[in-house]
């Protein structure tokens, strides 16, 4: 006896076209129902903070495995910040191998992010760890974006950066 053969469509699964409109369909779903907008000037805030939280932490860092001094230099007039060795030589970015470089102005960022402010005390708008990882002094950086803004303070004493 052979066997009976599979004459229904239901036994023969979906063409790729009916898998494509329910893909999409799904898209669509996803799209209008699922994740709630958030406002891009908090977004670019969000962003903003990684960038400086990450320079902050890589020029204490550097400065705590070199044993030398390490900061961050913000510029106001340029709208950027750069992560320099004591003797003033750029570091290099672990993941681009270029001057750890960080542009506001740069087409992939965030609209209107921006420094508004930036007062580390005695050492102006350049936050300094000795050789130790120690900050110079504290201080704080102001981030702007659209209507939003966001103040970044590093503590003197034990060299945290919190949100004010």
């Amino acid at each position: 006896m052979s066997a009976p053969q599979r004459s229904s469509r239901g036994d023969r699964g979906f063409t790729l076209v009916e898998l494509l409109i329910v893909i999409a369909v799904l898209g669509l779903l996803v799209g209008i129902a699922g994740i709630p907008a958030v406002d891009s000037g908090e977004q670019g805030l969000q962003q903003g903070e990684l960038y400086v939280r990450d320079a902050i932490h890589t020029a204490r860092a550097r400065a705590m495995a070199t044993r030398q001094t390490h900061g961050v230099t913000f510029d106001l007039s340029q709208n950027r910040f750069i992560v320099l060795a004591g003797d003033g030589t750029a570091v290099s970015d672990p993941f681009t191998h270029k001057d750890y470089l960080i542009d506001f102005n740069r087409p992939d960022m965030p609209s209107n992010l921006a420094l508004s402010a930036v007062d580390f005390g005695t050492t102006g708008p350049a936050a300094i760890f000795d050789a130790q990882g120690d900050p110079v002094s504290g201080g704080t950086v102001t981030l702007a974006c659209q209507q939003s803004s966001l103040v970044l303070e590093l503590d003197g004493a034990t060299g945290w950066l919190d949100v004010q």
